[in-house]
């Protein structure tokens, strides 16, 4: 959560490049997603594609909240 507030970011997906079947040269990836709300969310080993469309519903779903309460970020 410190990390988050110093970047004044929302959400940080990490890339796990050392696990096999992750990064560069693949076609499935396994991230890490870290927000406000609380643990590191660790996904699964998943497609590229898989991936993006979770990071979309992530930043999907921080966007509404953000709506819902009137928070926007300075």
């Amino acid at each position: 959560r410190e990390k988050l507030r110093k970047k004044n970011a929302d959400l940080i997906v990490a890339n796990d490049v050392s696990s096999e079947g992750s990064g560069f040269g693949t076609d499935t990836n396994r991230a890490i997603f870290i927000t406000e709300r609380g643990k590191p969310e660790r996904l699964p080993l998943m497609t590229k594609d898989e991936l993006g469309h979770k990071i979309l519903d992530a930043v999907l779903r921080i966007y509404d909240e953000r709506k819902a309460t009137g928070k926007t970020r300075s």
